[in-house]
């Protein structure tokens, strides 16, 4: 089970101020991951900066899931 809020700032210029995700995690243990995921200061489009957040959580599940 995943809990979790996003949020994005607006876009100046080309370059997106923020883009986030911080949620808590029930590990298959039952213990719980909080993780927090902020992407800053980028030119990358929406989807890019998301797979980001994606990727570094699904890291996190990895290791703390073992």
């Amino acid at each position: 089970m995943v809990a979790h809020k996003t949020g994005t700032s607006r876009t100046v210029d080309g370059v997106t101020a923020a883009t986030n995700d911080v949620g808590l995690v029930t590990l298959p243990n039952g213990r719980h991951l909080a993780i927090s995921v902020f992407v800053s200061d980028s030119g990358a489009n929406n989807a890019v900066r998301e797979e980001v957040i994606a990727k570094v959580a699904k890291a996190a599940w990895d290791e703390w899931s073992k």
